[in-house]
């Protein structure tokens, strides 16, 4: 069985000494929230595009990294809940740079080792007129072509990216910087996972190995198309831990009878109906280590993990042995990587209209302090009285 519970002799010899009660198993997707959490659609400004004097870009044209990655950019981060606003050329600029050790200085990209970090400046002084919570600056370490042998068939176009990306709230605080590498062929599957500095967790490899429906499926055959898909793929994997995702799933359940009716929504991927299940097994029995457990991968699937978390952490408190702690590690060690974006929103909002409110009062200050030397009303000039409209009379 493909989905559901799997019965078999062999399941319970392999459990029955290490966790649940054998027999039950649920093998599915589970829904993989984003890593960079908000609880809306929010806008990003992308403000920069920065290739360093040192980078020797190979192409020229629509294959030039900037319109490639804009459009890139764009359309992948469209697929998740941030969406990407054109705000180069209004003077932000995030500074980024490569995480060198001593004195040393970057005199071209050779200097720049393919596990070499990269670090940004905090952002700062951006204008009120850019109203985008979120601020993204991009540098590019690589973007050339070089010809790959290709048999009796001659040559084909081989596209080399290397870009860094850095994703800032605009009052200051960092979401993360990440370098992304890779060097696409046309018609290329594209299942393995560019290169990241730094690196994702197995997890997450994972599913972007199984994501079909979130990531490019194989670059374009057209070589004149090439550095179209290496943009798209350089950026789907730095806007991939955005979005959410469906990834490959299974874990054991508690086979107890009391738990059957939940059991046979599971089969059904009944979600719903399973948690309410085992929810009342613990309200008329009484509390329950599987119910919680079962609970707990219910959340899974849904792609709740702090609730995954409470009932795996019940689960193991009612079990003296422990038998659930390595799910409970599991989620929290997911969970624990998560940035609450959200909130880093909210403060940059604050942040802007508090300096909306004072660039309001300085500039009322600067038209009190230079109106206060001006004559008014009936003020008198050299011995002569003024009238409103500043007309001297005797």
């Amino acid at each position: 069985m493909g989905r559901g519970r799997k019965v078999g002799i062999w399941i319970c010899m392999a459990l029955m000494s290490v966790v649940v009660a054998c027999g039950a198993q649920v093998q599915d997707k589970r829904q993989q929230a984003p890593i960079y959490e908000v609880d809306e659609d929010v806008e990003v400004a992308l403000v920069s595009i920065d290739i360093p004097e040192w980078v020797e870009v190979g192409v020229s044209g629509e294959d030039r990294p900037e319109p490639r990655l804009l459009s890139a950019l764009s359309d992948v981060f469209d697929k998740s809940p941030y969406h990407i606003v054109d705000r180069m050329g209004e003077g932000v600029e995030v500074v980024i740079g490569p995480k060198m050790q001593g004195d040393s200085e970057v005199v071209d990209a050779t200097d720049i080792d393919a596990k070499q970090a990269f670090v940004a400046e905090p952002v700062a002084d951006v204008p009120v007129s850019i109203e985008e919570p979120l601020i993204l600056g991009v540098q590019v370490v690589g973007w050339s072509e070089s010809d790959d042998l290709e048999g009796r068939s001659g040559t084909r176009r081989r596209a080399h990216t290397d870009v860094v990306y850095s994703l800032w709230s605009r009052d200051g605080q960092e979401i993360e910087t990440r370098r992304v590498r890779l060097q696409l062929v046309p018609g290329q599957e594209l299942s393995q996972v560019p290169e990241l500095v730094p690196g994702w967790p197995r997890w997450l490899h994972t599913a972007w190995e199984h994501d079909e429906s979130y990531r490019p499926q194989r670059a374009s055959h057209d070589a004149e198309e090439l550095f179209g898909s290496a943009a798209e793929l350089n950026a789907t994997a730095f806007a991939y831990p955005y979005g959410t995702h469906e990834v490959p799933y299974s874990a054991p359940l508690v086979d107890d009878s009391e738990l059957a009716e939940g059991l046979d929504r599971i089969d059904d991927r009944d979600w719903v109906g399973a948690y309410e299940a085992f929810a009342r097994v613990i309200e008329e029995v009484g509390e329950s280590d599987g119910a919680h457990f079962n609970m707990g991968v219910v959340a899974e699937l849904i792609g709740d993990d702090a609730l995954a978390i409470e009932h795996f952490r019940r689960a193991n408190e009612l079990n003296e042995r422990g038998m659930y702690r390595r799910h409970l590690e599991s989620v929290e060690l997911r969970q624990g990587m998560r940035v609450n974006v959200g909130e880093m929103v909210l403060a940059a909002e604050a942040a802007r209209q508090a300096q909306i409110v004072s660039e309001q009062e300085a500039a009322s200050e600067e038209i009190d302090d230079g109106s206060s030397d001006e004559p008014h009303g009936d003020e008198e000039v050299d011995g002569q009285r003024l009238i409103d409209d500043d007309t001297p009379v005797q």
